[in-house]
Formats: C-alpha cells, structure tokens, sequence
C-alpha cells in the first residue's frame, strides 16, 4: 500500500463477522483458465495483462500459474492465468468491504480487509464467501502464510496477527517491540517469511525488518547503501528479497536466512508506481498501478512479467 503523504481513514466498517475453522492443507490445485493449445507447440506467455479500468488494485499473490490482485476500493479480487493472459473477476465488490493483501491457504484466498479489521475467506476457485475472521487493528494490510498460521499486518499500528487455520487457537495479536512506530504515520506493510521468521517491509522507516513471531521482537535488517521508498509488498524468492515500491521501483535484496542484515543486489524502475510483487507460472510479476482510497472509474492497472 502507498500511502504519499495522504491521511488514511482509520473508521473501523462494520461488518458482521462468522469465523469458521478453515483447513491449512495446501493441497489444491491451482484454478486454471483458458484452452490448451494441441500443435505441438504451446502459446507463449504473455508480457501484461490488463486489469478492468477502476478496479483500485492494492496487492497482487500467485500460486501456480495463478494471479489474484484484490480491490482496495471495493473489495472486489481479480484474478488471470498468467501462461495465457485470460483473466475475470472471482470475486464481485462486496459492500462495505476492502481486499488489500492476499495469501493462498488451500482451496482459499484469505485477503486482508483494511480498515474493516477482518480477514476474509473466499473459495479461489468459485469466489464464493466462506468466512470472516475478526481481528480487529486499524488498517489490515498484507497477510502471508505458514504453515498453519497465517500473519497480518496492520499499517497502522505496531501489531501483527497470527490466525491458526485450522481453528484450533481463537487470533493472537503480536505486539511489536523494538519496532519504529510513530501514531497517525504508516508502519509494516509487505509481509514474508522467512524460515521461523517473518520479514516485513516499513514504509516511514524506509526499511526492513525480521520480527520473531513468537515473541514479537523486531530487528531491523541492514542493507548498506540502500533505502526502501515507499515500500509496499514483499516477495522471498529463494535468497532474495523483491520489494515492489512506490516510486515505481522494484529492489532486489540477497538475505541469508535468518540475517539481519542483506546485500542491495539491483534496484531498476519500471513504472510510475507499484504497489506489490509476485510469482507465478514460473515467473516474476509486477503490479503496475497507484494505490486507491476512492473508486476512479478512470484509473489503469496493469500486471506485467518481468522475468
């Protein structure tokens, strides 16, 4: 999420709320769309793939050889096959809610609802509604997965949230310490993990940092001769580290597990903004859009392969 300096409304929406245990198991295929070409040959992918005019993309996740980018105006998800570029809309807008990060759990999509406190479960092969997960916090963000728990974040609060799955522990607040973190300014966005750890990226800061999800203990991850504008989501591949930013820049950063400090390895621009990173179809992807607070019928989006 890019904040630019403007004011966030933090007025909790309210939504009534149903949790339900949810499996963790990622055992589920990816949900494919489009036609499989039989020539002996297959169709090369594609460079972009459009997002409908005014859909305000916040976050964009892969899994397999599927992309979901959810609304943070309307709390509508797309989603689009990135081996042939076809894409829909999986879930409609949903009155009253937001769609900022989401994670892949199962045959779910957990999607992180902003200013609403929840965290909702949607079928990611039908859209259909599942559950909702109250968490409470001012600006749920951006949400990752491991194992059996999922992490959120909350931009505007010191605080992340661990969700068992499986509903066997109600949500754990973690409350970070030795984390920067000044009232009323925006603070952990992108989200990954990272072994036993969890990496998250901070937007006033400029900065990364290792937080221990047991304890809550943060630890600022060096990385010399560098700053981090405006980061936004975060991506572990391997050894490294992509922050999408929101000056239209995407970094690439070597950690070595469990370090607190990385290696700047390239930092290229690519938009004018970008709001969030992601795999799939055995490539790297790049959300080409600037955060939305109002619906703008008129605003483009666009999801480009980067490699």
């Amino acid at each position: 999420m890019q904040v630019h300096r403007r004011l966030i409304s933090t007025a909790a929406v309210a939504v009534a709320s149903l949790s339900v245990a949810i499996p963790a198991a990622d055992a589920a295929k990816p949900h494919h769309h489009g036609h499989t070409h039989h020539h002996g040959h297959k169709a090369k992918a594609p460079q972009a793939i459009a997002v409908p005019d005014g859909f305000g993309p916040e976050s964009l996740t892969g899994k397999g050889s599927t992309l979901y980018a959810g609304s943070s105006t309307t709390g509508a998800v797309w989603t689009a096959n990135a081996k042939t570029g076809k894409s829909r809309i999986l879930v409609p807008a949903q009155p009253g809610r937001s769609a900022f990060g989401t994670a892949v759990a199962g045959k779910h999509l957990l999607v992180a609802g902003g200013a609403t406190g929840n965290l909702y479960v949607y079928d990611r092969a039908t859209g259909a509604d599942v559950s909702t997960i109250a968490l409470g916090g001012k600006l749920l963000n951006d949400v990752v997965v491991s194992g059996n728990i999922a992490y959120v974040t909350d931009t505007l609060a010191p605080t992340v949230y661990a969700v068992a799955l499986d509903g066997s522990a109600p949500p754990r607040t973690i409350n970070l310490t030795n984390y920067p973190f000044t009232e009323g300014s925006p603070t952990a966005d992108g989200i990954a993990r990272d072994g036993r750890s969890l990496i998250v990226g901070d937007i006033t800061t400029a900065a990364l940092y290792r937080i221990d999800p047991a304890t809550g203990a943060a630890t600022k991850i060096d990385v010399p001769g560098a700053t981090l504008p405006m980061n936004d989501g975060v991506l572990l591949v391997g050894r490294t580290l992509f922050v999408a930013e929101g000056d239209g820049r995407l970094a690439a950063v070597k950690i070595a597990p469990g370090a607190t400090t990385g290696t700047l390895l390239s930092q290229r621009t690519y938009a004018k903004a970008l709001t969030d990173v992601a795999r799939a179809g055995g490539s790297l992807w790049i959300l080409d859009a600037a955060f939305q607070q109002t619906v703008d019928p008129t605003s483009k989006a666009v999801v480009r392969r980067i490699g």
